[in-house]
């Protein structure tokens, strides 16, 4: 006998193949029952809420993120903004003398009034 046709002579004996019987019906359940649908619809309660918790948290953490990004380039805009008025009061400020005995400077600009 060719081989083709011994396959096909096998295969033929189990086709159609034969549908699994539904793994509720083996145990017992009815796939209609009460008790089949309260447990299918606490099962989806239960990832519903595992799905909202973990939606929840990665929510929280990209805000975090996206708070604290705001917040470093507040600082760096209010240090900028610092230096630049730092700069602008040397600029304007008059040119700084020396120090030295203050009191001598101001009986000298003033006269000797203070003693």
């Amino acid at each position: 006998m060719h081989r083709l046709t011994r396959c096909v002579l096998t295969c033929s004996a189990t086709w159609p193949p034969q549908p699994a019987p539904p793994v509720a019906r083996t145990a017992g359940l009815d796939p209609g029952s009460p008790q089949m649908i309260k447990f299918i619809q606490q099962e989806a309660s239960e990832k519903a809420q595992e799905i909202k918790l973990k939606a929840d948290e990665e929510y929280n953490i990209e805000k975090l993120y996206m708070v604290e990004e705001e917040k470093q380039k507040i600082r760096q805009e209010y240090e900028r903004k610092e230096k630049q008025v730092e700069v602008q009061k040397r600029m304007c400020a008059p040119p700084a003398r020396p120090c030295g005995d203050v009191a001598a400077a101001a009986r000298a600009s003033h006269g000797s009034w203070l003693g």
